[in-house]
């Protein structure tokens, strides 16, 4: 199988993990090193994300991708995915368009992810 018909499961595995908070595959597909930028400019860590799921502050109700650009480059997988996201971070609901553009990298171990980032997309007509 390509490294980029990898990663393409690899997203669709996040995407259900994310769903049902299921911390143990997210651990399984993030790099130890990670590095992800959230819509507050805040950079989380491997243990910080996993912790949001287990601490239940993250909650992610429904993900509609609506576009999606997965590029290999050597062993390395970038992935732009657009989305309308629909959830909850402590008492903030959330439900909006979103940006996510993950750098996945192949290891002995399966792709991770090694680097990403999310920043809310602006409603048509706004800034």
């Amino acid at each position: 199988m390509s490294y980029k018909a990898q990663i393409v499961k690899a997203e669709g595995l996040l995407k259900e993990a994310m769903l049902n908070a299921d911390f143990l595959t997210l651990e399984s597909l993030l790099h130890d090193q990670l590095s992800f930028a959230i819509p507050t400019g805040e950079v989380i860590t491997k243990s910080q994300e996993l912790d949001n799921y287990k601490s239940g502050r993250m909650k992610v109700y429904d993900i509609d991708i609506f576009s999606q650009e997965v590029n290999e480059i050597g062993d390395t997988i970038t992935v732009a995915a657009s989305v309308h996201l629909k959830g909850a971070y402590d008492t903030v609901l959330i439900d909006g368009k979103f940006k996510f553009i993950r750098v996945w990298k192949m290891t002995e171990g399966g792709p991770r992810i090694i680097a990403g980032s999310s920043t809310s997309i602006p409603e048509e007509g706004s800034i």
